[in-house]
């Protein structure tokens, strides 16, 4: 479990430059349009 944890941090630093990633691509806008609607980052 300790191992896990460790490496939590790093998940969350993939995470948050994959999402960096496609909301500066237009990708996540493209996403968000086709099944909410709406922009919906908050940005």
């Amino acid at each position: 479990m300790c191992d896990q944890m460790n490496s939590i941090p790093q998940l969350l630093t993939a995470i948050n430059q994959a999402l960096a990633d496609i909301k500066a691509d237009g990708t996540y806008l493209a996403i968000a349009e086709k099944y909410v609607g709406a922009d919906i980052s908050g940005d």
